[in-house]
C-alpha cells in the first residue's frame, strides 16, 4: 500500500514528534532554573541547540526536493517529518522561551517561527487537496494541450461562421481576439466563481435564436453552437487549472523567504547571546 507523506509508515514521524515533545515538556515541569525558566538555563540552551537542529535540517528539504526524480522513496519520509518535526518546533521554541517574550531581536525568531509553520500547514492542506481537485478538473489533459484544442475549435467556429454569414465571421473572429483568460491574482487564490464571458453567451445566445429562425443554416448552426459551447468549457477548466495550480503553490513564496529570515534571526540570536556570554 502507498503511504501518503501524512501517513508515512503508520504515522512514524507524528510519534517520533509526540514522543521528543512530551519528553521535553517533562523536562521543562520538572527543571528547577533559577529565578524562573528562560533560554540561559541548561535546558534553554538544549532546547535552542535542538530547535537551529532540526530548522536546518528540514530546511533542506528544499534541496531534497530538486533532486525528487533521483530519491523519489525518501522524498515521502523527507515530506512528513518536515510536516511534523516542523509542527514540533512550535513546542520547542516556545518552552525554550520560558514563555517569556518582549520586543527584541530573540521574539521575533519566535514569532518568524511561527509564520513558518502556519504557511508550512497552508501548504500541507494545499497538497491535500488541489492535485486531486486539478485531476478532477483537467483530466489527462494539459494546460496546453486545451489551448490546442481551444485553437482547433476556433478554426472550426470560422470555417461554419463563413458559410452561415460574414455577421457571425466578423462576430466570431472578434470573439477570438479578445478572449482571454487571466484571473485576477485575488480571484485565482480566494474566488470559487466560474469563468464569465458576456461576448461568449450573447454569441451562444444569438446562435440558439438563429436556429429556431434560420432553417436553411440549422444544421450548420446546431454544429456552430456545440464548438462554441465546447470552447466554453474548456476556458472554464483551463481558468479553473490556473487557480488551483496558484493555490497550490502560492503560499511557497511566503514559506521560503520567511523561513530564510528565520534562520537568519536565529543566527543573531545566537550570535548576541554568545557575545554577551563572553
Amino acid at each position: 500500500m502507498h503511504d501518503s507523506f501524512v501517513t508515512y509508515k503508520n504515522f512514524y514521524f507524528l510519534k517520533v514528534a509526540s514522543a521528543l515533545t512530551a519528553v521535553l515538556i517533562i523536562f521543562y515541569l520538572f527543571h528547577d532554573a533559577y529565578p524562573e525558566p528562560n533560554g540561559g538555563s541548561w535546558l534553554g540552551y538544549l532546547l535552542g541547540i535542538l530547535g537551529a537542529v532540526i530548522l536546518i535540517w528540514l530546511s533542506l528539504l528544499g534541496i531534497r526536493k530538486r533532486r525528487y526524480r533521483e530519491s523519489q522513496g525518501n522524498t515521502v519520509s523527507w515530506v512528513s517529518a518536515h510536516i511534523y518535526l516542523g509542527s514540533a518546533l512550535i513546542i520547542i521554541t516556545t518552552l525554550h522561551s520560558g514563555f517569556q517574550f518582549a520586543l527584541n531581536i530573540h521574539f521575533l525568531g519566535y514569532f518568524l517561527t511561527l509564520l513558518v509553520v502556519l504557511t508550512g500547514f497552508y501548504g500541507l492542506y494545499a497538497y491535500s487537496v488541489y492535485p486531486d481537485k486539478i485531476t478532477a478538473n483537467c483530466g489527462d489533459l494539459t494546460r496546453d494541450t486545451m489551448f490546442d484544442e481551444v485553437i482547433d475549435l476556433d478554426e472550426r467556429s470560422l470555417a461554419i461562421a463563413e458559410s452561415v454569414s460574414a455577421d457571425f465571421y466578423a462576430q466570431i473572429l472578434d470573439l477570438i481576439e479578445s478572449c482571454r483568460v487571466k484571473p485576477s491574482l485575488f480571484q485565482q487564490i480566494f474566488s470559487n466563481s466560474d469563468y464569465k464571458n458576456a461576448n461568449l453567451e450573447s454569441l451562444v445566445n444569438r446562435i440558439k435564436n438563429s436556429i429556431n429562425s434560420d432553417h436553411d443554416n440549422r444544421d450548420n448552426l446546431n454544429l456552430l453552437h456545440d464548438l462554441i459551447i465546447g470552447k466554453y468549457a474548456l476556458l472554464k477548466k483551463i481558468d479553473w487549472d490556473i487557480r488551483y495550480n496558484c493555490r497550490l503553490n502560492w503560499w511557497l513564496y511566503l514559506h521560503v523567504p520567511l523561513t530564510l529570515a528565520l534562520i537568519a534571526a536565529v543566527a543573531i540570536h545566537v550570535f548576541i547571546i554568545f557575545y554577551y556570554w563572553w
